[in-house]
């Protein structure tokens, strides 16, 4: 009789009663899972000067999902809405590209995105949730 069965990594552990009273552990491999289709995540902001703030966000989204895409803003839109940025699209591009929690980087994306272009990036990107943070 199976009293406990725990899942540890790629085996299952049961610990089994047999007919004398003693216990048994004994354990079997687990099927594989089966391949599940990536989950994405759309992410955008200007990473301007980037930190930890910035970093600890793509982990956040990172960790709601299996593919984290960010979009950066372009320099215009940023002047537009926030003012000129310290740092250039190459360097804000670049800075969030070498973060390990990022899979892919989409440059020159709108400040304020309207819903056609956020359709847009969804389906062109294959984008499953769309996160954002605030600047408070």
């Amino acid at each position: 009789m199976v009293e406990l069965v725990v899942e540890l990594d790629e085996l299952l552990w049961f610990v089994c009663s047999v007919a004398c009273a003693c216990w048994v552990i004994c354990f079997a491999r687990r099927k594989p899972a089966p391949v599940e289709r990536p989950i994405r995540i759309w992410m955008d902001g200007a990473f301007d000067m980037m930190h930890h703030g910035h970093v600890n966000a793509f982990r956040q989204g990172r960790a709601l999902g299996t593919h984290l895409v960010v979009g950066v803003n372009d320099d215009e839109s940023i002047s537009q809405c926030k003012g000129p940025p310290v740092m250039g699209d190459r360097e804000r591009v670049t800075a969030v590209q070498s973060c390990r929690f990022v899979d892919e980087v989409v440059p020159g994306v709108p400040y304020v995105m309207d819903d056609e272009y956020l359709s847009y990036v969804v389906r062109k990107y294959r984008i499953d949730y769309v996160v954002h943070g605030d600047d408070a």
